[in-house]
């Protein structure tokens, strides 16, 4: 804020020249300009995070129009996020600049940063968790979210679950935050810093992970998107208590039937301790690495297809288990130690554009 904006030009393939550009709703930030050429130039006065969408028409008879949905963050510099464990560079050899961070050194969740969720459950369809706020507290310095059965049926807002329909309650609930229309980031580092609680049998289940930012998708646009699981996913880590050392990182994505994934089973993590997971995201490569140690490169599906060329947010989240063949039965149990409390210390991005 208070800073020139770097005048950005939008492009599109194809049209007949001459092409006209209009914001056709919501507005620009303040001090911002869009010219019928698509340049967006101007000093932007008021923080926050803008959300707009752009029309272009060519000179066709009738016009050929294009609408795309964009989002600006503004913040004041002095405002910036600093994260103190990691100063580098690219492997491009680019600075790296803080996008984000939480210390969760207050007493409660920031919602400028996070949304808690309710709009999904977790496990199957014989044991489900709803997802609940009640179950996300932020003390000591530490994000907390619980998976715990409950004495009576609690509501949930998701009723569906396996392409089964079950019932909209449950006797258990989970917790998970995401940075929904808050932050989201195309390309760059991203880490975090988790304790799964300790557990030797199945039922439990943490992950760090990102999904495409929903207000990127533009439905009439086939290059913007696809249905889950084919719009793409980045499991930095899985972690389940019937594996109780390992992370397992995934990359699901596609574009169009078949799905396909990527994965790693050489990730050590043990349960009870904390372990550092972190996605190293650039235009060509895909690397996950759990305390330091590479467990996954993906350098083809990074490259070449549409789901990881587009901003994604952060979700994390704790699960009760399922039980499925890619997850070795990870259940719930009469075994499963609950409550089970997952402890995050810090979650911080980094993104290789200046300030």
């Amino acid at each position: 804020m208070g800073k020139t904006f770097t005048t950005t030009s939008l492009k599109t393939n194809g049209g007949k020249e001459t092409l006209s550009w209009t914001v056709v709703s919501s507005v620009l930030p303040p001090g911002l300009k869009l010219a019928t050429n698509g340049s967006l130039s101007g000093k932007p006065t008021a923080a926050g995070t803008y959300i707009f969408r752009v029309q272009v028409a060519d000179s066709s008879s009738p016009k050929n129009l294009v609408t795309r949905q964009f989002r600006v963050v503004v913040v004041n510099v002095g405002d910036a996020p600093t994260c103190d464990n990691f100063t580098g560079n690219t492997p491009d050899g680019i600075a790296y600049t803080c996008s984000f961070k939480d210390e969760f050194d207050g007493t409660t969740l920031d919602p400028t940063k996070w949304l808690a969720q309710t709009n999904f459950i977790s496990g199957d369809k014989d044991h489900y968790a709803c997802y609940s706020p009640n179950n996300i507290s932020v003390s000591g310095g530490y994000l907390n979210l619980v998976v715990r059965q409950e004495t009576t049926p609690i509501p949930c807002e998701a009723t569906r679950i396996e392409n089964t329909n079950v019932a909209p309650y449950s006797l258990f609930s989970a917790g998970s935050i995401a940075t929904d229309r808050r932050f989201a980031q195309q390309y760059g580092r991203f880490e975090a810093r988790v304790k799964s609680p300790p557990a030797n049998t199945g039922g439990l289940q943490e992950a760090f992970w990102m999904v495409p930012d929903w207000t990127y998708f533009d439905a009439n646009n086939p290059s913007t998107y696809a249905p889950w699981p084919y719009s793409g996913e980045i499991d930095i880590s899985e972690t389940y208590s019937t594996y109780p050392d390992l992370s397992v990182p995934y990359l699901h994505h596609g574009f169009a039937p078949p799905q396909l994934s990527d994965t790693a089973t050489n990730c050590t993590a043990h349960r009870g301790v904390f372990n550092t997971y972190t996605l190293e995201w650039t235009p060509t490569k895909i690397q996950i690495d759990v305390n330091g140690q590479t467990c996954l490169v993906n350098t083809t599906s990074a490259a070449n297809d549409p789901a990881f060329r587009k901003p994604y947010i952060l979700v994390m989240s704790s699960l009760l288990g399922a039980d499925d063949r890619r997850t070795n039965h990870n259940q719930w149990t009469p075994a499963t130690p609950l409550p089970a409390t997952t402890q995050v210390d810090y979650i911080r991005a980094w993104t290789a554009l200046p300030n």
